[in-house]
């Protein structure tokens, strides 16, 4: 009954058509509405209908209280929709923001992803200045991250990674990039560098890829549902089956199965995934035993004690810090909504040992409602028997799953490190974790398993150190057949000796020795991978440490 303006269309690969726009009509026809109503002035309009339009699969207003204007649209290969277009309105709904506020001006930009069926957003963002910011173009590449492009007066428009940070001139253009955890779904792990321990759970899935090397450690025999992709070396050592294909540009080293194709061949480098926001507000404790609810907003440090319950809902969250330093305890997330949650950690995330997240009410099945995000360079500790339902991304950080624990979904991260007995699905993967608690644990025999590079060395061995990965001290421990000299050193990668932990004469039977993560000058030593090697008589043994501060 008012004014309704189309912009853009586009057409997806099975002919359906995508319209927007914007309208001045309360009575704009909708279907399947993500908005139903007009919420004032003009709002944005996204309309999908089928190849003939014939028939209208769904339309739904998107805007605020004032003038919302969409000016481009681009659809993905899943049928995600992209909206691009600015607002006047301080009240756009956002969701999962990179800029969660009007930022002034006569307008700002506004970027919005729909997903296939238009029943929810993705994300949605102002983009902008506090002075005029109009997006003009957009596009989408095959990974489903977003580009815009348009027009700035506003001096103080956000830049991240930028060619030329500040305005030259009266108005310039601006070009941007937006991923979003989307971009990591394919993949049950996607990082720079990927290493898989040896696990006995039947049977982890998921495709997995690294941007650099991806190795897959001896297995128990180990058996795995997964493609594996790797842009540098890729390496499967034996005791283990791939039933999927293995690619990398270079020699792929396999001393395993593949029930599947090996190919050495081009591998595109996946991008991870991209954010900026900051948090403050009050600090918040879960007390030892007891339950607390937060709603969605800002917060400072939140601190997660033994046997606590965290209380969460649908929405945004932004921590500075999310710390769990005791164990048993639990996340429960009201999901009754089946809108999705963010939570956004700024300095440190760490999950201790035997945390659960639990999904209300319809646990496993919405594991791709849930995304942890954390800025933070420094590690991130999945503890020991773990149950993790959702997207876990740290693109700065190195991420461990500590052993015999659960994942269902997604984990984006600088490094991965999965330690042993873990099992793992992906969103899409069948089947179902065993519970919290219930993933069969190594036997005492396999959790004593000695290590050494001689078949004949009876009565001699040197175990894997525990905890590891470890921060900020580990215990080594080793048995020896018959009293004589002993050297147990800490390498690097590269060879160099950092410690010196025995030299000297020892007597027969088991002994444990505290590495602190120090030289041997008691200087603290940074993160990584370290050698630790024991020699005695013709003996020698070695085993590999990993140190995450």
């Amino acid at each position: 009954s008012a004014d309704d303006i189309g912009t853009d269309i586009a057409r997806d690969a099975s002919g359906n058509l995508y319209v927007t726009g914007q309208t001045a009509s309360p009575d704009f026809p909708t279907a399947n509405a993500l908005q139903p109503a007009l919420a004032g002035g003009r709002d944005a309009v996204v309309v999908k209908l089928n190849s003939t339009a014939s028939t209208l699969i769904y339309s739904t207003f998107l805007g605020g209280s004032l003038d919302d204007y969409a000016r481009d649209l681009a659809v993905d290969g899943t049928g995600s929709v992209y909206v691009a277009g600015w607002t006047l309105s301080s009240d756009f709904p956002t969701v999962d923001p990179i800029q969660s506020t009007f930022a002034g001006g006569v307008y700002d930009g506004i970027l919005a992803k729909l997903n296939p069926a238009g029943s929810a957003l993705v994300y949605s963002t102002y983009f902008g200045g506090s002075a005029e910011d109009r997006p003009t173009g957009l596009a989408v590449d095959v990974h489903g991250a977003a580009y815009m492009t348009g027009l700035t007066f506003s001096t103080d428009l956000p830049t991240l990674n930028a060619w030329q940070a500040t305005l030259h001139g009266l108005r310039d253009v601006f070009v941007m990039k937006v991923t979003d955890a989307a971009v990591c779904k394919p993949f049950v792990f996607l990082a720079n560098k990927v290493t898989l321990k040896r696990t006995k759970q039947h049977t982890p899935a998921g495709d997995i890829h690294s941007n650099g090397t991806l190795l897959v450690e001896k297995g128990d025999p180990s058996i795995y549902n997964s493609n594996l992709t790797a842009v540098g070396a890729l390496t499967i050592q034996k005791d283990n089956t791939i039933n999927g294909n293995v690619t990398s540009p270079l020699a792929v080293s396999n001393a395993g199965t593949v029930n599947g194709t090996i190919t050495v061949g081009p591998v595109a480098t996946e991008p991870l995934p991209d954010k900026n926001f900051s948090a403050g507000g009050p600090n918040k404790t879960v007390p030892q035993n007891g339950a607390l609810a937060l709603a969605p907003g800002s917060y400072g440090v939140v601190t997660l004690n033994s046997g606590g319950t965290l209380q969460l809902t649908s929405g945004e969250y932004f921590f500075d810090t999310l710390r769990y330093p005791g164990s048993t305890a639990v996340i429960a997330i009201d999901l009754a909504s089946g809108a999705p949650v963010n939570i956004n950690v700024v300095r440190n995330l760490q999950l201790g040992k035997e945390v659960k997240i639990r999904l209300l009410p319809n646990g496993e099945s919405d594991s791709e409602l849930v995304t942890f995000f954390t800025l933070q360079g420094t590690a991130v500790n999945v503890g020991r028997e773990a149950y993790f339902l959702g997207n876990l991304i740290a693109p700065n950080a190195a991420v461990a799953l500590a052993k015999n624990s659960q994942l269902r979904g997604v984990i984006c991260a600088n490094e991965i490190v999965v330690e042993r007995d873990c099992l793992f699905l992906h969103h899409d993967s069948p089947g179902n974790l065993p519970g919290p608690g219930n993933l069969p644990k190594a036997s005492a025999a396999e959790r004593l398993e000695f290590h050494a590079d001689q078949p004949d060395a009876a009565g001699y061995g040197l175990l894997q150190n525990y905890p590891n990965p470890f921060n900020p001290a580990t215990r080594i421990r080793f048995k020896l057949q018959k009293a004589e000299h002993v050297a147990l050193v800490i390498y690097t990668l590269a060879g160099r000796s950092v410690r010196e932990l025995v030299h000297g004469e020892m007597a027969a039977g088991q002994h444990g020795f505290v590495w602190d993560a120090r030289d041997d000058r008691g200087l603290p030593v940074a993160s990584g991978v370290y050698l630790c090697v024991l020699r005695s008589g013709s003996f020698s043994a070695q085993t590999k440490l990993l140190l995450m501060r």
